[in-house]
C-alpha cells in the first residue's frame, strides 16, 4: 500500500496563471493541481502543498534528497527561494552589529581612548542620541578581546607579506619627545 504524505511548504511557486511565468528548473518535475492546490511529484506520490507567496525551495529540496538522480547539473546548482523578510532582517540585524563593533575598536585605537570609554555615561549618550531603540555597545573586556584577535590577524598578515618579500629588510627605529611632551615612536622597514 503506498501513502502520500502532505508537507506543508512556505516556498513553493504560485499555480500557473497568465501573470506567473516559470523560471525555475524544477517545474518540470512537478505537476499542480488546481483542485488540490497542490504539486505533485512526477518521480513518486509525494504532494508539496502550495500557500500564496511562496517560491520553489521545498520543491527543489524534495528533489535533492529523494531524486538526486533526475537533477540536471543547472538543477543541482540552483539556489532555493531567497530567505524570507524576518530571517534576512536578523541577518542584516547581526552584519550591522559586526560592523559596529569594528568601527568601534577603529575608533579607539586611531583615536587613542582607553577601553572604559564604552561605559561611559557620555559615549553611550552619543551613541544613542536621537535613536528610537538603543545601541548595544559591547563591554571593555569585549573591546580589548575584539582588539586583541584584530592585532593576532594582523600581525599573521604581516608575517605573511615579509615572508614573501624579496631579498633582506632593513629596519630603522627612532624615538622621540616633542617640546609639549608627546612621545613618538617610529619604524621604518
Amino acid at each position: 500500500m503506498s501513502t502520500v504524505s502532505t508537507e506543508m511548504s512556505t516556498e513553493t511557486p504560485d499555480p500557473p496563471d497568465s501573470r506567473n511565468q516559470k523560471r525555475s528548473l524544477v517545474h518540470q518535475h512537478f505537476t499542480f493541481s488546481e483542485k488540490d492546490k497542490k504539486y505533485q511529484c512526477n518521480h513518486c506520490p509525494k504532494l508539496l502543498a502550495k500557500e500564496k507567496q511562496s517560491g520553489t525551495g521545498n520543491l527543489l529540496k524534495h528533489l535533492r534528497s529523494q531524486h538526486p538522480k533526475t537533477l540536471t547539473s543547472d538543477e543541482k546548482q540552483q539556489k532555493p527561494a531567497t530567505i524570507g523578510p524576518l530571517p534576512a532582517a536578523f541577518k542584516n540585524m547581526k552584519k550591522l552589529q559586526d560592523d559596529f563593533h569594528r568601527f568601534l575598536v577603529e575608533f579607539i585605537v586611531k583615536t587613542d581612548q582607553p577601553f572604559s570609554i564604552v561605559e561611559a555615561d557620555s559615549f553611550l549618550k552619543l551613541i544613542n542620541c536621537n535613536r528610537t531603540t538603543p545601541i548595544s555597545v559591547p563591554k571593555r573586556d569585549t573591546i580589548k578581546r575584539k582588539l586583541q584577535d584584530k592585532f593576532e590577524s594582523e600581525k599573521l598578515q604581516l608575517i605573511e607579506v615579509l615572508k614573501r618579500a624579496p631579498g633582506k629588510i632593513s629596519l630603522v627605529v627612532d624615538c622621540w619627545t616633542t617640546r609639549n611632551g608627546h612621545c613618538f615612536h617610529g619604524i621604518l622597514a
